[in-house]
């Protein structure tokens, strides 16, 4: 038997990139949101582009988590602070689109056969706060 040949692609990025941006801010997201709602159920997106950071997705938290001041705060750790470098954590545009997720999503039962109707998990509280899409 001939053996199957196949090609092995990966990206490597380099400090200071942008997918690292957007990934440490997500992370920051989640963070905030778990720690103080364990129960909380995140899927949330950062996206960048020069001055500019959007983080979008779908959250269901009981926390009261201010989504602007952890871009900025994360922007700054890591050292976005000048428009030198392409985005300043002080000045740039902040959007922010989180979305209540849908009641499939948010279920915390094991396996969609194991969801009874009406789902014991429909009562779970979304993102408190704000109107969810704002503009900064």
């Amino acid at each position: 038997m001939a053996a199957e040949s196949f090609l092995f692609t990966s990206e490597s990025v380099n400090e200071g990139h942008p997918d690292k941006l957007c990934d440490q801010v997500s992370d920051a997201v989640l963070d905030a949101c778990l720690a103080q709602d364990p129960d909380s159920k995140v899927a949330c997106e950062t996206c960048t582009k020069t001055n500019m950071v959007m983080v979008f997705g779908e959250i269901t938290t009981k926390a009261s988590v201010d989504y602007e001041k952890i871009v900025r705060d994360t922007c700054r750790e890591i050292g976005f602070t000048s428009d030198d470098v392409g985005l300043d954590a002080d000045r740039c545009k902040v959007l922010v689109n989180i979305e209540q997720q849908s009641p499939a999503a948010s279920c915390r039962c094991p396996t969609p056969s194991a969801c009874r109707s009406p789902c014991p998990c429909s009562s779970t509280p979304t993102a408190p706060g704000p109107s969810p899409t704002r503009r900064s």
